[in-house]
């Protein structure tokens, strides 16, 4: 297949065997929240030339190049600190929030199935979905949310996206209900706690967690990180939301868009 020429800012290079779906155009068309535009122009069938017909059997494997502008030596795989378009780039492959925004700017389920607040907003119940696997094949638990919330709103170093949400939370009188269920305390109301939840650097993480070997649920798993250079990664193949058709996702970092040409 050959997918149409993307504009500068967007993707320097492809080299794809399959037909992607449209979950799979979603997915990698996250990364427009970087600054990687390009692929979230191809979500509506017939919309561009060379759009995939939808109707056609779907083919497995290939390789997915994205280049992204920016980066340097100090490129991180920090879920919490992202600093350049491709250190946001690797958060929205690897991490994933309780919730997350689709493509038209709505609040959907992610790794919880739903995240409801009380009547006066005060305590918000948290509800995991079935079957979330990390990338190293442990199961999601309550344990592992609870130790992301304190992570990203550590006072002594609290993450971007947690800056805002430790204004409001109080993780000392929150709790795990069961197996599947959080109640998180706040200290004041607070009605679009949500809205924390869905940002993309509040990724949840495994208690076991290690930035040099990062393990989150997202659609891709790290595989090669070289900063400055390019990060690899390969198909989650338990992802919840079902395995991508591209093997694996290279991101390449370029000084600036003219030398993607």
């Amino acid at each position: 297949m050959r997918l149409p020429n993307p504009p500068r800012s967007g993707y320097a290079h492809v080299r794809v065997t399959p037909r992607p779906s449209r979950r799979d155009v979603l997915k990698l068309g996250m990364v427009a929240a970087a600054g990687m535009v390009g692929l979230s122009g191809l979500t509506a069938c017939g919309a561009v030339p060379g759009t995939p017909d939808q109707t056609k059997p779907q083919l497995r494997g290939g390789s997915y190049s994205h280049g992204a502008t920016g980066g340097g030596l100090k490129d991180t795989l920090e879920p919490y600190f992202p600093v350049t378009n491709p250190d946001i780039a690797r958060c929205l492959q690897l991490y994933e929030p309780l919730l997350r925004w689709n493509a038209q700017y709505e609040i959907e389920p992610s790794v919880a199935e739903s995240v409801t607040p009380n009547g006066d907003n005060t305590q918000w119940t948290i509800r995991l979905r079935d079957g979330v696997e990390f990338h190293h094949g442990k199961t999601l638990t309550p344990d592992d949310v609870m130790f992301s919330l304190a992570k990203v709103t550590d006072p002594k170093k609290p993450g971007s996206g947690g800056t805002e949400l430790a204004k409001f939370l109080d993780l000392k009188n929150s709790k795990i209900v069961d197996p599947k269920t959080i109640m998180l305390q706040l200290n004041s109301p607070y009605a679009v706690l949500d809205q924390l939840l869905a940002e993309y650097t509040v990724g949840i993480l495994p208690t076991d967690f290690d930035v040099s070997k990062p393990v989150g649920t997202g659609p891709f798993a790290y595989r090669r990180f070289v900063p400055g250079q390019l990060s690899q990664f390969a198909r989650h193949e338990n992802y919840w939301d079902g395995p991508a058709f591209v093997d694996e996702l290279i991101i390449y970092d370029f000084a600036d868009d003219a030398a993607k040409s």
